[in-house]
Formats: C-alpha cells, sequence, structure tokens
C-alpha cells in the first residue's frame, strides 16, 4: 500500500466510528466523539488446498446461550471437502427449492437421518454462488457452508449436536441472533444556529451548516469538552479528504442512498442501473443490487434505517455542497468523496450470522476496501465462525481479483467492528476478533465514553 493510501486509510479509520454518546442529525446523518482503538490485522495464508488464517484459539463461551440468542428453525453447517460435498452440490437445486420433510435428501445417509429426526425441509448456501468470483470463495471453502432449515420447534443445541456428529460434516452451529449496536438518534429541525468554532478569526473549512456541532473533528470547547479532545481532521483534510475508487461497505441497517447528503457519494453497480429489471447483468450472484444488497430480506431492495444512514454520513456525507454535516472522507465538494456501499442485515425478521457473513464477503467481492459493521452478539463470549470465515475472506482478498491480482487501492481489506455500548471488558465477538479493528467511544473530555466497552 502507497502513502497515499496510508493517509486516506488513516482519514477513514480515524472516525469510522457508530458509538456516538450523543448523535445528531441536521438533514444528514452524523456521530459524534469516537476515536479508533486498533487491534493487530492478520491476514489469511495459504494451505495445501484451502486459504487458511492462523490465529490462536479463540475463547467460546457458550452457559448463557438460550433460546432467545439463536434463530429458531436454522442450523448452519460446513461440510467436509470431498465426494460426499460433491454429492450434495450434485442435490443442491432440488434442496434448495424443497418444502417437505420426506423429500429432503441429501443422498449421505447418516446426514438425511439426522435431518428427518429434527424435520429438515430446506438446504441452501450461506455464501451465494459469486459468478465470476466463485473460484475464489472455493478456494476459501466458502461454498461449503450451508444453511439447513429444519422445524420451528426444535432444540437448536440438540441439533447441533446431532449434526456434528455426521462424520462428513466439518462444523455445525447455530444461528446466532445479530443485534445492532446503537445510540440515541437526536435531529435537528430548524435552521442552524451560528455558533463559531473558535475566535471571531476562524475560517471554517467547509460550508455545510452544522459541522460546528461536529467537535469530534475539530474541538475547541465548543459542546462543554476539552479543547483538541477530536481526531485533527482538518490537518487530516489538507492530506486528503477523500477519493472515490475506495468504497466502504457498510453492513448495518440500509443506508438512505436517495439522500441529499449522500446520494452523491453512493456506490453505484452500473452494470445493474443500466442493466434488465430482474435480471443478474453484472453475473455477482445478485440481482438488481444497484446500490447493495438487503441481505435481512434477501432483496434488492435497500430499506433506509437512520442508523446505517448517519455511519454512512460520518464516513462520506458530501462536503462542501452547503447541506447537512461533513464526511471523514467526503471529499472537497468536487465529487471525490470515497463511495458508500449498503449491505443491509437487519430485514423484518431481523439479523442473523448467515446472511450477516454473506453481507461481508459481498463487500469483498464487489470492489469495497473496507468492510463497517454496528453489531454484536446478545451473549459475550459467542462467535460464529461462517462470520469470521468471511472476515478472513475480506482482509486478504478485498481489492483483488479472482487470480488474486490487486484491483483496488488496497490490496487486502480492512474490517471494523463497533466494541459495544454495555460499558464491559468482556470478549465481544466479532470486534475481538484479531483480523478486526475494534472501535470504541471518547467522550469531550477525550475520556472512554461511559457506556462504551
Amino acid at each position: 500500500m502507497n502513502n497515499f493510501y496510508k493517509q486516506l486509510l488513516q482519514i477513514i479509520l480515524g472516525t469510522i466510528l457508530i458509538l456516538g454518546s450523543q448523535l445528531t442529525i441536521a438533514q444528514t446523518p452524523k456521530i459524534q466523539g469516537q476515536k479508533a482503538h486498533m487491534a493487530q490485522i492478520q491476514v489469511a495464508q495459504p494451505g495445501r488446498n484451502q486459504m487458511q488464517t492462523q490465529h490462536a484459539p479463540l475463547q467460546m463461551q457458550t452457559a448463557q446461550i438460550g433460546a432467545k440468542d439463536v434463530r429458531p428453525g436454522k442450523i448452519l453447517i460446513k461440510m467436509k471437502a470431498g465426494s460426499s460435498f460433491t454429492t450434495i452440490q450434485r442435490r443442491l437445486p432440488m434442496l434448495s427449492a424443497n418444502s417437505r420433510t420426506e423429500t429432503f435428501q441429501t443422498g449421505i445417509a447418516h446426514l438425511d437421518a439426522v435431518a428427518r429426526e429434527f424435520k429438515a425441509i430446506k438446504m441452501t448456501r450461506v455464501f451465494p454462488s459469486a459468478g465470476r468470483m466463485e473460484a475464489k470463495q472455493q478456494r476459501y471453502g466458502l461454498d461449503r457452508w450451508y444453511s439447513i432449515q429444519v422445524d420451528n420447534a426444535t432444540e437448536i443445541s440438540s441439533a447441533v449436536n446431532a449434526f456434528r456428529s455426521v462424520s462428513e460434516i466439518e462444523t455445525a452451529q447455530p444461528a446466532y441472533i445479530i443485534k445492532a449496536i446503537q445510540s440515541p438518534i437526536i435531529k435537528i429541525t430548524g435552521s442552524p444556529k451560528s455558533k463559531p468554532l473558535d475566535a471571531s478569526t476562524y475560517v471554517s473549512p467547509v460550508n455545510d451548516p452544522y459541522y460546528y456541532l461536529q467537535w469530534n473533528y475539530h474541538n475547541t470547547g465548543q459542546e462543554g469538552g476539552y479543547t483538541g479532545a477530536d481526531v485533527d481532521l482538518e490537518a487530516a483534510w489538507k492530506i486528503n479528504a477523500g477519493t472515490p475508487n475506495v468504497i466502504v461497505d457498510v453492513v448495518d441497517e440500509g443506508v438512505d442512498y436517495k439522500h441529499e447528503d449522500l446520494a452523491a457519494n453512493m456506490w453505484v453497480n452500473t452494470a445493474e442501473l443500466n442493466g434488465l429489471p430482474g435480471v443478474d447483468d453484472d453475473g455477482n450472484g445478485y440481482v438488481d443490487d444497484i446500490h447493495g444488497y438487503n441481505f435481512g430480506d434477501n432483496s434488492s431492495t435497500i430499506s433506509p434505517g437512520d442508523h446505517g444512514s448517519h455511519t454512512s454520513g460520518t464516513i462520506a456525507a458530501v462536503n462542501n455542497n452547503g447541506v447537512g454535516v461533513c464526511g471523514i472522507a467526503g471529499g472537497s465538494g468536487n465529487g471525490d468523496g470515497v463511495r458508500i456501499m449498503s449491505s443491509e442485515i437487519f430485514g423484518t425478521n431481523g439479523a442473523d450470522g448467515a446472511g450477516t457473513a454473506a453481507a461481508i464477503v459481498y463487500g469483498a467481492n464487489n470492489g469495497a476496501v473496507i468492510s463497517q459493521n454496528s453489531w454484536g452478539y446478545t451473549v459475550a463470549g459467542v462467535y460464529d465462525q461462517a462470520v469470521l470465515d468471511a472476515i478472513d475472506y475480506f482482509t486478504k482478498e478485498a481489492g483483488r481479483d479472482v487470480n488474486g491480482n490487486q484491483t483496488g487501492p488496497m490490496n487486502g481489506g480492512v474490517v471494523i467492528f463497533a466494541a459495544g455500548n454495555d460499558n464491559q471488558n468482556d470478549l465481544f465477538y466479532p470486534g475481538y476478533y484479531p483480523s478486526c479493528i475494534s472501535v470504541g467511544a471518547t467522550s469531550v473530555f477525550d475520556n472512554k465514553s461511559s457506556f462504551s466497552n
């Protein structure tokens, strides 16, 4: 990575932060008061046949996991490579369309027996076929992850143990419930008040009317805190204020892609925009994904949410457009901000690890080099292996083509997670995972915010 992109990455990471002590929105989403606390990043290393990442043993705490923490009627499995997996692949079109226990047949005797015990009716890939990137997914074993729909009354722990006993299965796990990590949002209405940041001699570098509220960018005590308790953003802007070939995948609620302070900095899949409705025009495995995809509802329709939108505003609200607030890498007002991709994970029925894992991989396969995640699990110490596999894939393969050649601004990607808002010191995954950067919150006084993990 050359110095230009290192500097840009430092700018973006400094405040792609989603845990503000008080969030203000003025026609535009924004966030206040965050600084990044970085963990060491480790990237995937090639094994003999599969790409793998070497980490110290993870610590799974399962004693407190209850029915409320897992998705009912859903089991995730990863098949072992070999002839049995090939059998599954041949039968997958039938299994993914199946609707009755009596006709659920994988061709693997022990697996079928367990499936009948728990009234399985359907089996689908966790990571859908990725078209031009499918060969790369296969090298990481992502094509061997499956979601099995079982009876909703099933005791999930019993089903997981039974599927684990099948010799052809490498691992089995629940679909853990995902929760959003949010802070209260206060929307501003009416005209902005005139409130200078500094003495009368101060000249703002931008004309966005609510910039003065963004003390985490440039703090002169305007919100009652300490001067300099900020990320020195104005100095960073003199180096670089954004570049449109850097794509940030916001794995969160949907982004308001029509918002007046976001629209110009949204990622656009031009093949889908100019293609035929209902057709996968770019061959990436997703239909009509113009600004991203709704993984929560398996739909191309993005449903804008406050949190996904204000996080995106912190990253790339358009600067110098006379509207709302500023983005960390929102550009200079000349169309040069970073681009936001929307990977919506909170659907009608919430979110779990299957759709979320697929969302992270989608970003890597479609040009994103930064993955921004504002979510975690309902219980400390829980992790989802499918999600960890997705994170490892992103850190190694973002910005690269199917053959491993660098095509983006970075050779490999960065995955950012919220540390959490529970004021706890515990093993909160995925932010605790060594391949991630975990982000906590600081206050106007430059100390840890009271709520931040």
